[in-house]
């Protein structure tokens, strides 16, 4: 490989960069080059002794900030879905309080209600889940340039993900089911 040399005065810089291998305490390795650089040379300082981790760490700082507000937005996703889902909910039992007054009249139970509406509250929960997955195992293997140490595709990921997205749904459909059950057939038939 071939090789060219110019003089310093061509190149110079008023710095210089020195990477160093430290075995033991860091702060130790870096109060070592410092009285190693000025014994070399009194009117020499060390400016920024930093280790690589520190200069990985500022290196991907945008992208940190960046998964951090994808991670708040997919927090505030997943409230709105929410709200979504308990707002539809109690729609539905609302629009349906005379037909769950007539079925507990001619002797259903309100256990067999609540399990009616709560059914139907998480089969659109799960299509919506469902959905989301696939949508995610779909797209995720875009996001592999940006993705530093974390697999596209962690089915455990996704387990826990799926998991608290049924269970939130459940909690935002548990007020509308309580609702269900606590129809009184005599007054939901006057209605």
């Amino acid at each position: 490989m071939p090789t060219l040399y110019r003089p310093m005065e061509e190149t110079y810089r008023a710095s210089a960069v020195l990477v160093i291998r430290v075995a033991g305490p860091i702060a130790d390795g870096k109060r070592a080059l410092a009285d190693a650089v000025s014994a070399a040379d009194a009117q020499l300082r060390v400016d920024q002794a930093r280790t690589l981790r520190e200069i990985a760490n500022e290196a991907l700082l945008p992208q940190r900030l960046a998964s951090g507000l994808i991670g708040v937005l997919g927090v505030l996703g997943l409230v709105l879905a929410v709200l979504g889902i308990h707002g539809l909910v109690a729609y539905t039992v609302a629009q349906e309080t005379r037909e769950i007054g007539i079925r507990l009249a001619l002797g259903g139970s309100k256990a067999g209600v609540g399990r009616a509406v709560l059914t139907r509250g998480l089969r659109v929960v799960s299509i919506g889940a469902g959905a989301g997955l696939l949508g995610a195992v779909l797209l995720t293997p875009r996001a592999r340039p940006f993705l530093v140490g974390v697999a596209p595709i962690d089915p455990f990921t996704y387990g826990v993900v799926a998991v608290l997205v049924l269970g939130m749904g459940a909690l935002a459909i548990a007020l509308p089911v309580r609702r269900a059950m606590r129809v009184d057939p005599a007054v939901a038939l006057r209605a």
